[in-house]
């Protein structure tokens, strides 16, 4: 009898041990430890939903860490109870996501029960922000618009396709070449659209270089749209010129230099725009109709505005343009007429064989011409000779008694 008492009271002091081992609580192991999460995650999410048990007990559960701690960290993760478990939330207010500095976070959660406790760690891996891509995804596409004169404003011209796998808003920008303010894009919709009336574009093709963009990640592009206009505004030109001429610098102002010709349908619509190399030069040219004229006075003397090189372009009523052209222009000398001062001047002397040195002056804009002098009117035999490398004129005269 004492025997089975003995038995019995090691058998309750066993199960007294061994009681506080069996009521550890557990999480529930058909939990998911690894969830993904949108970068650009905008609503409060719940990432995982966790069972915590513990026999005879009511266990809670709780946030123990997260790592790493920035750029969101603790602050946008919290637990809590959702019916009879407990979620692990993302809250997007209390942080931002940035996949380049953080593509993980480690969350840790804590079930304690009766005094015990155990955690569970969660994988939180990040879904980066992807580009919008073309659709179709190719790099150019080719459409042609007939009869262009008689485009109006308002045309759609094209519709480019574009999709974005994270929902987000697609915008679209553009750019043409060569430079056209005739087309527009839509930002939010990808068509393409006249802005005008299409009778001023002048090219016969034109490449318009569309780009997208979500507003998160670079631009996506160019996707090259290639327009082949037919029968466009045809550009006007000048047919004579690319060429030189030689001015006289006694041409008067207002007079003609060159008579340009023009190739376009509506000629007397014309205006021209001229230009100058070096730019100081256009200040003695300008254009009339369809000629070039003289602005101001030319001066051969001085060497800045001896050569000169014009540059010509047309435009009609449309706002096509042609093609530079140049004029090259020399100005040429002509002979001016040498002065000599002053004009008048008297001296007084004895008579007899006598020498005068007046102190004139010649003034000559042609400096290297070779000078001669001559008294075209006097009473008696006299000589006058030019000593210019001493800056004096010498007058004789030999006068009788």
């Amino acid at each position: 009898m004492a025997v089975v008492l003995d038995l019995l009271i090691l058998t309750l002091a066993l199960q007294t041990l061994q009681s506080p081992a069996t009521a550890m609580p557990e999480f529930d192991a058909s939990k998911p430890s690894v969830v993904t999460l949108y970068e650009k995650e905008t609503t409060v999410t719940t990432l995982s939903t966790e069972n915590c048990t513990d026999p005879g007990n009511s266990p809670t559960v709780s946030l123990t860490s997260v790592t790493p701690t920035t750029p969101c960290g603790q602050i946008c993760f919290q637990v809590l109870p959702c019916g009879t478990e407990w979620c692990v939330y993302f809250f997007p207010s209390m942080g931002t996501l940035d996949y380049r500095k953080a593509s993980a976070y480690y969350v840790t959660v804590t079930c304690t029960a009766n005094g015990s406790s155990v955690n569970k760690t969660i994988n939180v891996r990040l879904t980066p922000n992807t580009p919008p891509i073309f659709n179709p995804d190719v790099s150019f596409q080719t459409t042609t618009l007939t009869n262009t004169k008689n485009v109006k404003a308002g045309t759609k011209i094209f519709t480019v396709g574009a999709v974005d796998d994270n929902n987000d808003t697609i915008i679209y920008t553009m750019t043409s070449e060569p430079q056209s303010s005739n087309f527009q894009i839509g930002s939010g919709t990808g068509v393409i659209t006249a802005v005008h009336d299409l009778s001023s574009q002048c090219s016969n093709s034109i490449t318009l270089h569309v780009y997208i963009s979500d507003g998160v990640n670079p631009r996506v592009g160019p996707q090259d749209i290639v327009v082949t206009l037919s029968d466009p505004n045809a550009s006007p030109d000048i047919t004579n010129l690319d060429r030189s001429v030689q001015v006289l610098e006694s041409k008067a102002v207002g007079d003609s230099i060159m008579t340009f010709t023009p190739t376009d349908e509506a000629t007397k619509q014309l205006t021209y725009t001229l230009s100058a190399d070096p730019p100081s030069n256009l200040a003695f040219f300008d254009t009339s109709g369809q000629d070039i004229v003289v602005k101001s006075t030319l001066n051969y003397e001085t060497v800045a505005t001896r050569t000169t090189n014009l540059t010509v372009v047309a435009q009609d009523a449309s706002g096509c343009t042609s093609q530079p052209h140049y004029l090259y222009v020399t100005v040429t000398d002509v002979n001016e007429m040498p002065q000599l001062y002053p004009k008048n001047a008297v001296y007084t002397t004895y008579e007899g064989s006598i020498t005068v040195q007046p102190s004139w002056t010649v003034k000559d804009e042609d400096f290297v011409d070779t000078r001669t002098y001559s008294i075209i009117w006097g009473q008696q035999p006299q000589q006058i000779q030019d000593r210019s490398q001493h800056r004096r004129h010498l007058l004789q005269r030999r006068l009788r008694r």
